[in-house]
């Protein structure tokens, strides 16, 4: 009974996570501490139920959000500055 209340606890995380990312997609680093928080308070659980799948669908609004205005077309000059400068 003990490991279905804890199933049941990450359940409901999970759904209140997914819940307020549909609101507002929140931003990529507090996607990835979210999963490392299932990782560390439900351990046995993130590994049997294989949760680290469940990063990408998770992080893609996110990505979609932060991307949403770019247009690499546009800024090209700005993009290849940038690229230069992550090089050296």
């Amino acid at each position: 009974s003990a490991a279905m209340f804890s199933l049941s606890e990450l359940i409901q995380r999970i759904q209140r996570f997914t819940e307020e990312a549909k609101l507002l997609p929140p931003q990529p680093l507090d996607v990835l501490s979210f999963f490392e928080d299932l990782q560390i308070d439900y351990s046995i659980e993130y590994y049997r139920y294989k949760l680290f799948q469940l990063l990408p669908w998770t992080l893609q609004p996110s990505i979609e959000h932060a991307f949403k205005d770019w247009n690499p077309l546009e800024n090209a000059d700005s993009f290849a500055s940038w690229c230069n400068t992550r090089r050296t």
